[in-house]
């Protein structure tokens, strides 16, 4: 039986269809057709194939002329390596084929870097027929950390949250991913809850108080019920309520666990000039800048 995971992420193409066909384009390098309707069509393939066949998403790029099908897609979601795949994967690109009459192509989509590896390599049918599945994993997938592109592209930031968040800065995708789910509950409450779960799910202790530390940044606001919640309780540790003194630890003591949890080295000198200062501004920079910031000298760069 597919894992929460695997559906909440089949569901992430099957809501945003033109996502895959993009990302195939923009990080595979395969030309699709343009300007056309995107349909999905998830049962196609089962009813044509054998009842073991059973592809996750089958996206069909309408054309208006010939038989109406410029393109077809089928996408496969693997969080783990299964040898029958490799029996199945030239299935379904053989069976859209034939269906729709048009070019059709495999994309494995995986945020395992080892499954990856393992799904790229072309797959034997027979003397001199080799099938090459195209596979979307962790060294394809663009990492979003920028907030207002989270916004703008939710499906894409919740994508580059499960592709990135266990790398050593994966954090500041995570608090894109987290955006991104919120932004998505503001239409869709039940969905946008299933996104927020997937991208925060499996952190370190370590990680999620980073993560807490980073939703408290003040110039955001969260639409959702479910990351209000959590922004208040987040917002309300290390922070002595109602005081300004309070606010600025607790705004330290977050720079300090982003850092921290980024990998990124901080000197005791440094820390405790973090934590003497007062000046809400000052701390809001640093705070962030240590959500992207590649070494501890461009954080404190805001400093200056």
């Amino acid at each position: 039986m597919p894992s929460p995971e695997h559906e909440a992420l089949v569901d992430l193409f099957r809501w945003q269809p033109t996502l895959a066909l993009g990302l195939l384009e923009r990080c595979l390098g395969v030309r699709t057709p343009h300007g056309q309707r995107v349909t999905v069509r998830e049962a196609t393939l089962s009813q044509l194939a054998p009842p073991a066949f059973h592809a996750d998403l089958v996206l069909r790029v309408e054309d208006p002329g010939a038989d109406g099908t410029a393109f077809a897609l089928v996408v496969e979601v693997q969080l783990r390596r299964d040898e029958r795949k490799r029996f199945a994967w030239p299935v379904y690109g053989a069976v859209a084929r034939s269906r729709w009459r048009c070019p059709t192509a495999v994309l494995v989509v995986t945020p395992d870097p080892a499954v990856a590896r393992w799904a790229a390599t072309p797959i034997e049918l027979g003397p001199g027929s080799v099938l090459r599945p195209h596979v979307l994993g962790p060294d394809s997938i663009p990492r979003v950390t920028d907030p207002e592109v989270a916004r703008a592209s939710p499906a894409l930031a919740v994508l580059s949250a499960l592709a990135h968040r266990h790398e050593a800065n994966g954090v500041a995708t995570v608090f894109a991913g987290a955006i991104a789910a919120d932004a998505v509950a503001a239409l869709d409450a039940e969905r946008g809850a299933v996104y927020y779960d997937l991208v925060t799910a499996g952190l370190d202790p370590m990680a999620r108080k980073a993560l807490e530390a980073m939703m408290g940044l003040q110039d955001y606001r969260f639409q959702s019920d479910f990351a209000r919640e959590y922004f208040g309780l987040g917002k309300a540790r290390g922070k002595a309520e109602g005081k300004a003194e309070g606010k600025a630890e607790g705004k330290a003591e977050a720079i300090l666990t982003v850092l921290e949890a980024r990998g990124i080295a901080v000197p005791p000198v440094v820390a405790a000039r973090v934590r003497a200062c007062v000046d809400g501004a000052r701390l809001d920079a640093l705070l962030r800048r240590a959500v992207t910031a590649a070494d501890l000298d461009e954080v404190l760069h805001a400093d200056t």
